[in-house]
């Protein structure tokens, strides 16, 4: 049931065009959507000044979006329980409409099995050349060590020789 206070002097119409024009501008996690909310809400309509410090509160603890939470619970606050869901149905509604235009113009993606399957191979064609030149290297160091030892020898019996 909605609360009988000075709030409800946003209608149910209003209410759901402010969320949905904030829904569509608000991009860039909390503290953005957050500033949004209080310009429109607080200082353009003198509503919830003292709702949002508590609303950011008790969403915190709560698992999920905290801006989609703060905006049911404002959404509440201000015309009750259809506030609430209206709130929160025109704050999503923009994001998920740019979603579904993206999804049905953008050509799909490989399947995650194909494209972890090429990065897998990538990957161990990386691995098979740094192991061929990192044992190329140690049978190169291998052989001049041996070719050395051996001239050492040579050198060594030469000289016993003499």
């Amino acid at each position: 049931m909605a609360r009988e206070t000075p709030e409800h002097r946003l209608s149910l119409a209003d209410l759901t065009r402010t969320f949905l024009r904030l829904g569509a501008v608000t991009f860039g996690g909390l503290g953005a959507t957050l500033v949004l909310i209080r310009r429109e809400l607080v200082h353009r309509r003198g509503l919830v000044s003292e709702d949002l410090p508590h609303a950011l509160t008790c969403t915190r603890l709560l698992p999920g979006s905290t801006v989609v939470q703060i905006v049911a619970y404002l959404g509440w606050r201000l015309r009750g329980w259809g506030g609430a869901t209206l709130a929160t149905t025109a704050f999503l509604l923009p994001s998920a409409v740019v979603m579904a235009l993206l999804a049905a113009y953008l050509p799909p993606l490989p399947p995650p099995e194909i494209s972890r399957a090429g990065a897998c191979r990538r990957q161990a064609r990386r691995s098979r050349w740094r192991q061929a030149r990192r044992s190329s290297r140690v049978a190169w160091r291998r052989q001049r060590a041996s070719e050395g030892a051996d001239r050492r020898r040579a050198w060594a019996a030469s000289s016993k020789r003499e």
